[in-house]
């Protein structure tokens, strides 16, 4: 045989061995926010690998006693959304082992932004001289949607990954904030209100176009092959329901976009919004203004910071239309579920911090001239929202 050589093992049984084995590991669910992610990593650090990378190692071994020159690696892809380049090997000796460097994966988001459902992909990888195709081998995997991480145990979850899906330059979501300057009647100026009290002017009134909009809670879509999927804010706001992430997200998005620095507190089985009352670190205080060391808090430096009036938290649930419950009340369902609840899935998450790093948010649109249908929402409940402190530090 040209390709493979034929042995028989002492049991009589014929086997067959290819002259060059090719063995190649990825992840079997591709998720385009892992990808994203290992994209800006490579490009910032220089590395060829990181813990998100699709393709995890590829080596090649000589099974003959020949010697093999100007060898090609070849990848293709059964999606056309997929591809990367050649690799070029020099030599490859007899009996040897080679490990190769993992090629740089190129994505056109565009191309996968229709997929609704997970889909099944497959690699091919060939190996071949300058006469002949000397080996091949193909490897399936799920392509799954733009909005679907792909973990596959809950114990191994990167929460900075939903920073991802905070997408602040979404055109629907410009389109939340003028209509709460409009509410407001002024401009929203976030961090440059020297008064706190202000800037919660600005929040209540993003949360009353959010509610406006008429928004509904609804169960996330079916979970196929990875954790919940994801309702982005573009989606949210045209299809008008979402589950508490999926809130908690377009409400940090919407704080983001008039450059208020949003947060999102995790819980087991639920997920609320808030943000950060100032901008920049405070030196020489008891309870500093800081981002979240690499993203993500636990639950005692929360609570530090909410006891201090540096945070608020928010459950973004309460916006919805056939609700018609108070910014206030919203705010303080907030500060009860961090105050009451604990346990291992309970972590906030710093949006900038994240954004600032390689959990940037994913391309999203950026202009549209759609009009977004509204419904009639009821009329939330006048309360007086409680006035902040301005002090830097309460006893």
């Amino acid at each position: 045989m040209e390709n493979n050589q034929i042995i028989e093992d002492t049991n009589n049984e014929i086997i067959e061995t290819k002259e060059i084995d090719i063995n190649v590991s990825i992840e079997k669910n591709f998720s385009y926010a892992h990808y994203h992610t290992d994209s800006r990593l490579k490009v910032e650090t220089y590395t060829k690998n990181t813990s998100y990378s699709f393709i995890h190692s590829i080596s090649i071994t000589n099974n003959t006693d020949n010697e093999y020159n100007d060898l090609k690696l070849n990848f293709t892809f059964s999606h056309s959304a997929f591809h990367t380049f050649d690799i070029h090997i020099n030599s490859l000796n007899r009996n040897e082992t080679k490990d190769i460097s993992n090629p740089f994966l190129i994505v056109d988001k565009v191309m996968l932004d229709n997929i609704i459902e997970p889909e099944a992909g497959c690699l091919k990888v060939s190996i071949s001289d300058s006469e002949r195709m000397i080996s091949e081998i193909e490897i399936p995997f799920n392509i799954l949607p733009i909005s679907q991480l792909a973990f596959e145990d809950d114990e191994y979850v990167d929460e900075r990954l939903y920073a991802k899906f905070v997408t602040p330059l979404a055109s629907k979501v410009k389109q939340i904030t003028i209509d709460a300057e409009a509410l407001l009647k002024r401009s929203l100026v976030g961090y440059q209100n020297t008064d706190k009290n202000k800037l919660l002017e600005e929040v209540e009134a993003i949360y009353t176009a959010l509610h406006n909009y008429g928004i509904i809670y609804q169960n996330p879509p079916a979970k196929r092959y990875g954790v919940q999927r994801i309702r982005m804010p573009e989606e949210v706001l045209t299809d008008r329901k979402g589950t508490c992430i999926d809130l908690a997200i377009l409400f940090s998005a919407c704080l983001e976009e008039i450059g208020l620095n949003p947060i999102i507190q995790f819980g087991e089985g639920h997920a609320l919004a808030g943000l950060f009352l100032n901008d920049i670190e405070e030196e020489n205080n008891e309870i500093p203004t800081v981002l979240f060391e690499n993203g993500i808090e636990k639950r005692e430096e929360v609570i530090r910071n909410l006891v201090g009036n540096k945070i608020l938290i928010i459950d973004a649930v309460c916006l919805v239309s056939n609700q018609a419950t108070s910014f206030q009340q919203a705010i303080d369902n907030g500060k009860e579920y961090v105050m009451r609840n604990y346990g291992k899935y309970f972590k906030a998450m710093d949006i900038k911090t994240c954004h600032l790093s390689a959990f940037s948010p994913i391309p999203c649109k950026g202009a549209g001239d759609e009009i977004i249908e509204r419904i009639d929402p009821l009329t939330l409940v006048e309360r007086q929202t409680e006035e902040i402190s301005n002090e830097k530090f309460i006893n």
